[in-house]
């Protein structure tokens, strides 16, 4: 478990314990890249839909509300 937060915290800016970076650390945590990887990418997904929801009555009302309507001719 050691590792995987040492390779969090040097892939990502996620706040983690301060933990001295050393070569020897690094190579045996690669081992933990793809699980690194899911946990950044469901990081990401939450993050975007829960924007998306506080914003999506937004985006739906500044649609009708510009007037750039792709294929009117007006």
């Amino acid at each position: 478990m050691k590792g995987f937060y040492y390779f969090l915290s040097f892939m990502t800016r996620i706040p983690m314990p301060k933990i001295d970076y050393d070569e020897e650390k690094l190579g045996k945590s690669m081992k933990l890249f793809s699980l690194v990887g899911i946990v950044i990418g469901f990081y990401s997904i939450i993050l975007f839909y829960s924007v998306f929801l506080c914003l999506e009555q937004f985006i739906f009302f500044s649609a009708f509300f510009t007037n750039n309507h792709i294929g009117s001719n007006f």
